[in-house]
């Protein structure tokens, strides 16, 4: 098996914490747009300004507006977070809308450094609010474009492809809405608009009467999967195997005691017809003839399902990996608290792992109110690079190797970090006794003395000269440079020559 290192680990926390941020991000983007759909009335002017609102808070902007021509002025009919001294109705001239207006094509205006561009001089609320960019986009009536839906920023922005459908969208619902205002019959145009505009929705749409079951409409995405089913019923047509109402039915849940639509509802389920998991949208609403009906926006979250159950895998394989270490690892955020622990961190610290989250690692590990000097999570927090430092902990009886690895959050900042904790007290055991060993045979040395090199003696009396250039007896340079030591004899030799009166002439060797 494939050793495990801290920076695998921070690179897998990291990629399933952006998997799952993007998967929420696009989910409420969706309901977002799904609520303003379903909040739609009768009043134009109040959808228009639902859909103002909505670009305007999905796109992060100061403010929002649609500004219509009427009779040679220029006026806000939507409007969100506007200032409370904002004018909303102006003369056309030098207004950054009114050019969208009159270049009339269907592209996107966006207009950067405002505070650099003519408009700070032709357009006061440029100056006055400090704004810095406008993104815009036409609301087409017929062969001419009749308004601007825009958003303003007072920083620098640059909008997503994302950005740019959701306003199309929402010009399109605008102007949906100005068609609406022109017609005969409002509340007739004003559903077959919404339904208009629900087939280009990538999700399956229809309305059914809430007492009959009867389909009353579907959208084209709902119909290139189920078919046709106007005029049928809605179990026969979207479910398998059902001989009466569905049991998971909404319809009472859509409903107040008083039988007034009571808001929408959200759930999820698998289609009997497809197999395909859907999540569902239902609003109770009033139809063209007054009578109650079931609309239902149903996105497809197959993939959706099939990524979280990955997710979930990966989450579980992940714990079990994180759990099977056999070195203490635990997670921290900015404030030095335990995010997560493994079994081996609970175990040194005699707790349960549940029990560690949310306690600070230096009053666990150190007893300690605040960081220690040489803290290697510290030392990471503030220049958001990894760290590896050797600490000895009395608390634990032990010597460990700390490294700490960068979580960064979504600004590129390390806030977080894996945090793994080597014990090496046996190694440091092991460094003693080696440096005992090695002080004690240095010590040893020290004590022998060994002669080498050329030494120069004097061929006859055998004198020896030393370093300083003095000669010296033989017995006394030995002594001087070795541990060996000299008693003094006379050899059979010398004693015959020496003293002949005691020599043996029979005995060379005595």
């Amino acid at each position: 098996m494939e050793p495990i290192t801290y920076e695998k680990l921070a690179e897998r926390v990291a990629t399933l914490e952006n998997r799952l941020a993007a998967s929420e991000a696009a989910e409420e983007r969706l309901t977002r747009l799904t609520e303003c759909f379903l909040l739609f009335g009768n009043d134009a002017l109040a959808n228009i300004n639902l859909l103002t609102a909505l670009c305007g808070q999905q796109l992060g902007a100061t403010c929002a507006l649609y500004n219509r021509l009427c009779d040679g002025m220029l006026v806000a009919w939507g409007q969100w977070n506007t200032p409370t001294d904002f004018n909303p109705v102006d003369q056309p001239e030098g207004s950054i809308c009114h050019d969208v207006i009159q270049k009339n094509d269907d592209d996107f205006l966006l207009v950067r450094n405002l505070q650099e561009s003519r408009y700070v001089e032709t357009a006061p609320i440029v100056r006055r609010y400090n704004l810095q960019t406008y993104l815009g986009l036409g609301v087409r009536f017929g062969d001419h474009l009749v308004g601007a839906l825009c958003v303003l920023l007072q920083k620098d922005f640059t909008p997503t492809e994302a950005d740019q459908v959701l306003m199309r969208f929402a010009s399109m619902a605008i102007a949906v809405e100005e068609r609406r205002m022109q017609a005969e019959n409002g509340l007739k145009q004003s559903q077959q608009s919404l339904l208009t505009i629900l087939d280009s929705v990538n999700a399956s749409v229809y309305v059914a009467d809430m007492k009959t079951y009867e389909v009353l409409a579907m959208n084209k995405y709902s119909r290139n999967i189920f078919g046709d089913g106007v005029g049928k019923i809605c179990w026969q047509v979207f479910q398998q195997g059902q001989d009466g109402p569905c049991p998971f039915c909404s319809n009472p849940r859509l409903l107040d005691e008083r039988g007034n639509p009571a808001g929408a509802y959200t759930w999820e389920m698998q289609n009997t017809r497809n197999g395909r998991w859907y999540e569902m949208r239902d609003a109770a609403v009033r139809w063209m003839d007054n009578r109650l009906v079931r609309i239902q926006i149903a996105t497809d979250i197959t993939k959706r399902k099939s990524t979280e159950e990955a997710i979930l895998r990966a989450k579980k394989e992940w714990e079990t990996t994180f759990d099977a270490v056999r070195s203490p690892i635990f997670i921290l955020d900015d404030q030095f608290r335990i995010l997560r622990a493994n079994r081996a961190t609970a175990d040194l610290l005699m707790m349960r792992p549940q029990d560690c989250i949310g306690r600070k690692c230096h009053e666990l590990m150190h007893h300690s109110q605040t960081p220690s000097e040489h803290c290697p999570h510290a030392q990471l927090l503030r220049d958001g690079k990894p760290h590896t430092v050797e600490l000895r902990e009395e608390s634990l009886a032990g010597d460990f190797l700390v490294s700490v690895a960068p979580i960064l959050n979504a600004e590129g900042k390390a806030t977080r970090s894996v945090h793994i904790a080597y014990d090496i007290s046996e190694r440091k055991l092991a460094e003693k006794e080696r440096e005992r060993l090695i002080t004690e045979l240095t010590e040893a040395l020290a004590q022998v003395k060994t002669l080498s090199g050329i030494i120069p003696i004097c061929m006859y009396c055998k004198g020896i000269r030393d370093d300083q250039g003095y000669w010296n007896k033989l017995e006394k340079f030995i002594s001087e440079h070795s541990e060996a030591k000299f008693s003094h004899g006379i050899c059979p030799k010398c004693l015959k020559e020496q003293f002949p009166a005691y020599a043996d002439d029979t005995d060379e060797t005595a």
